[in-house]
């Protein structure tokens, strides 16, 4: 190579390098730019509620996609994307206590959100309590303040991200009253976990309408077999069967386990699960509904909510 060409491969090499520096030292800036908040969630992805956990958690994915394809948020002046850190609570509050604590002294979050189950939220708030973390309740099943650790003034640091499943208990229970206005006897029903103020709210809504609730019964939400529940239920001789609280398996084995045993009056499962969740479990004949009255529910879903 001549001294020419020699020059001239130099000169092209420094113009490559310059055009390098530029380019990637914009790509630098733009980086330095843009800051990342680290978002952690703790949903019972394994478990009874396996299927609702990863519900929340898709969701949780969708909106953190669309707000960092949009170039993420504005937090005073700042650019920031989200970095979703996803845990599972395994529907205990030791899991979700362990999660909560990985999360925010070791994964670095500044936000945490969870749970569905009470005492599993608890344990959360207990940990992002004491670390001055941003606590986010996804979703309550009993009347709010949830006793001394619950949403408001006082805790500053957490809020409730949706309405709690005891606001639906007055629509449900008129709709109750109205279809089958001879049936006055029901047991009501509830899950192992604390759910007290859940069948306290339900009672004081069935005897204000005039229902005779003749019994409380509780079944372990981790049981498959639930021909004893059922069992200890229909002692009472109920005329209506009504759940407090349970998840998508639970409803329908519920259902094909009272059906089972002789008892064909109406079922009624205030947990905001969709009724198809009934018809894989229990089939289409144990799971019957009375179509003709659909209207006047959704009657009375349009006058009150």
């Amino acid at each position: 190579m001549n001294g020419r060409h020699f020059r001239l491969v130099i000169s092209v090499m420094l113009v490559l390098f310059i055009m390098n520096v530029g380019i990637f030292g914009s790509a630098a800036a733009q980086q330095a730019k843009t800051k990342t908040i680290k978002i952690g969630t703790i949903m019972p992805v394994s478990g009874p509620l396996g299927a609702i956990g990863l519900a929340w958690n898709r969701g949780y994915e969708l909106a953190a996609d669309m707000i960092n394809e949009k170039g993420g948020i504005n937090i005073k002046g700042e650019k920031y994307t989200i970095s979703l850190i996803l845990e599972d609570g395994k529907m205990s509050p030791e899991a979700c206590s362990a999660a909560a604590n990985k999360l925010v002294y070791r994964d670095g979050a500044k936000f945490v959100l969870g749970e569905i189950m009470e005492p599993d939220s608890e344990a959360i708030y207990n940990v992002t309590k004491k670390a001055k973390t941003f606590f986010g309740l996804a979703y309550s099943t009993v009347p709010t303040p949830l006793g001394p650790w619950g949403a408001g003034a006082n805790n500053p640091l957490m809020v409730l991200m949706c309405t709690g499943q005891y606001l639906g208990f007055p629509i449900v229970f008129d709709y109750l009253k109205e279809a089958y206005p001879k049936l006055k006897r029901i047991v009501t029903t509830d899950n192992t976990f604390a759910h007290e103020p859940l069948i306290d709210y339900s009672i004081k809504n069935l005897k204000e309408r005039g229902f005779e609730v003749v019994g409380v019964e509780r079944f372990d939400f981790a049981a498959t077999d639930y021909y004893p529940f059922i069992t200890a239920v229909l002692k009472h001789k109920p005329e209506i069967i009504n759940i407090c609280m349970n998840g998508p398996e639970q409803l329908g084995r519920h259902i094909r386990a009272a059906r089972e045993q002789g008892f064909w009056g109406p079922i009624l499962s205030t947990c905001p699960i969709a009724p198809n969740f009934a018809l894989m479990g229990a089939g289409a004949k144990m799971a019957r509904t009375s179509y003709a009255r659909r209207p006047l529910l959704r009657k009375q879903m349009c006058l009150k909510v």
